[in-house]
């Protein structure tokens, strides 16, 4: 599940939009979109953005919001988020049809919302499970 549906908080105000779960990344991002409805963004700073294909530099305003689950029992606060312009998915997969593929996530009920949009990538830090996979793979005496 790479996607899940949250709702982002602020003490006047809260939105509901999808989170992308992102195991490469070293920054939380924030659309702009989402970031014009909570307001109160620091002013904007640049940076950069680098990617597979490309490096880019924007400018970014950092914030700080606390992340919620739909269901209100779990929440997160992250002093540390930054708001670009453009977050480069933009819609959130199904998440219902990626429960129907996996045997050990069936007969979940994951809540969802009408806004398909990705308004927030956060950073799992996990980069390093996927390179030892990687590594193991590519080892013919690893079974």
């Amino acid at each position: 599940m790479r996607f899940l549906p949250i709702r982002l908080i602020r003490p006047n105000d809260s939105i509901e939009t999808y989170a992308f779960l992102d195991n490469r990344s070293n920054s939380t991002l924030l659309s702009s979109v989402a970031a014009q409805v909570l307001g109160k963004e620091r002013p904007p700073k640049q940076l950069s953005v680098t990617s597979i294909a490309r490096t880019t530099i924007s400018t970014a305003s950092k914030a700080s919001y606390t992340t919620e689950s739909l269901a209100s029992d779990n929440r997160v606060q992250d002093k540390r988020v930054y708001s670009v312009k453009i977050l480069q998915m933009r819609t959130a997969s199904n998440p219902h049809k990626q429960l129907t593929c996996s045997r050990h996530l069936k007969g979940n009920k994951f809540e969802s919302i009408e806004n398909k949009r990705v308004g927030l990538l956060i950073v799992t830090n996990t980069p390093v499970t996927h390179w030892v996979q990687d590594l193991h793979a590519r080892t013919s005496t690893r079974p």
